[in-house]
């Protein structure tokens, strides 16, 4: 009886443990999905500043040049 309970404990446990590994490995690919998702935001957000910039500086030079030629 009592080796049977042993048994049984054991199976229990890693069963447990094998269940709380999936879990945390779930997890853990949810947070670096998510993770990447801001980043790759940040990068959009960058990506999108930037062209915003470099459009305003091509027409302040394109305004300067027509300026000049005025």
């Amino acid at each position: 009886m009592r080796e049977r309970a042993e048994i049984e404990k054991a199976t229990w446990e890693e069963n447990y443990r094998r269940k709380q590994e999936a879990h945390l490995l779930q997890r853990e690919r949810e947070l670096k999905e998510s993770v990447k998702k801001d980043r790759n935001k940040e990068i959009e957000l960058v990506i999108r500043q930037l062209e915003e910039d470099a459009t305003a500086a091509r027409e302040d030079c394109e305004r300067v040049a027509e300026n000049r030629i005025k």
